[in-house]
């Protein structure tokens, strides 16, 4: 996926940043535990915006009309959940063994079994293996869909995702969808549950691929304000007993916010060595994602198997964690093959 829209064919810098942001984000929520004050208390809070942003980037570029464009995202964006399912499943089982061959309790921690495997490479999550890539399950899911809306004539297609956006947001506020799926197994608990709370952002992407570009000028200050506002003053409901972490019209508005804000970026205000800085980190962000995982497990068998006073779950050792994982998957998109590297990260 690259950052250009369907209406604005021009590389969008903005975009590409706020992916470089957010990859961080979820490293973050992953890693770390989280902050109530200060600047860390600022980046813990947008970690819950980081996966409705991208959902709605992704679907700002979406735009799948026949059957060989949608097969191509589906490859996409199932083959890394199958490829890295296996990937993850050899190395932490190789981990275990490791383990046990010095005498570690740790071993129990982090041996997998063929369960683990079927389902992170069947719903893209497993506890014990990726559990992160349940975003993909859910990515393809909605892409179908969107297949499937296109094909009806826009004005009723309007209609329909509106129709369909007050019903996710109906089934969240409800408790609907909790019931539905809130006591499924583990594995298909979030990667089921997270359809309908990913269905408003799926929205508003296609929505700002119609429309956003007619909107001019740049509004930090009343935009950063709002944000402020929404999360001091507590002024929405908060359903979070009713949520699988992304329910809810404060997450929403924040992330559309923050969306809209970098979107509207001036690349051309970006010095040029910035600009390749950015574009370069951005074509790294897939494979942070789906490698962040692996890297915090052998870093924490690391950090035990040589006895080392490093603290974790702070946002040092995440930074860590996704600076790493970026130097991993530069290393690795110099020896994979073009047209694998595209299916795997």
């Amino acid at each position: 996926m690259t950052e250009k829209g369907k209406s604005n064919h021009t590389y969008n810098y903005g975009l590409a940043l706020l992916k470089n942001i957010m990859c961080f984000e979820v490293v973050l929520l992953h890693c770390s535990d989280m902050y109530d004050s200060g600047v860390l208390g600022w980046l813990s809070y947008l970690t819950s915006m980081a996966v409705p942003v991208f959902v709605i980037v992704a679907f700002y570029f979406t735009y799948v009309t026949t059957r060989k464009e949608l097969g191509r995202r589906m490859a996409r964006l199932y083959l890394p959940m199958l490829v890295w399912a296996v990937i993850y499943y050899i190395v932490f089982k190789m981990m275990a063994a490791g383990a046990r061959l010095a005498g570690s309790s740790a071993a129990d921690g982090i041996d997998v079994s063929i369960n683990d495997f079927f389902w992170q490479s069947i719903t893209g999550h497993s506890p014990n293996l990726n559990p992160p890539l349940w975003f993909n399950f859910v990515l393809l899911i909605l892409t179908i869909l969107v297949f499937l809306l296109n094909k009806i004539p826009e004005r009723k297609r309007t209609y329909l995702l509106v129709l369909l956006f007050i019903a996710a947001i109906f089934m969240q506020y409800s408790g609907i969808n909790m019931m539905l799926f809130g006591k499924l197994r583990i594995e298909l608990v979030y990667s089921l549950g997270r359809i309908t709370e990913m269905i408003p952002y799926m929205i508003i992407g296609i929505f700002a691929q119609r429309y956003l570009h007619h909107i001019k000028g740049v509004f930090w200050i009343p935009a950063l304000i709002s944000i402020a506002v929404i999360r001091y003053c507590g002024i929405f409901v908060n359903i979070s007993e009713k949520s699988f972490e992304y329910a809810g019209a404060e997450i929403m508005l924040v992330s559309t916010i923050i969306f809209g804000l970098f979107y509207q970026i001036d690349g051309e205000m970006i010095p040029i060595v910035i600009r390749e800085v950015i574009k370069k980190l951005s074509s790294l962000t897939m494979g942070i994602y789906v490698l962040h995982v692996l890297v915090n497990e052998v870093l924490c068998g690391i950090r035990i198997a040589f006895n080392l006073n490093i603290p974790k779950r702070n946002a040092m050792w995440a930074l860590g964690v996704y600076v790493i994982s970026g130097i991993a998957t530069f290393l690795l998109s110099q020896i994979v093959p073009k047209k694998i590297k595209q299916y795997v990260m």
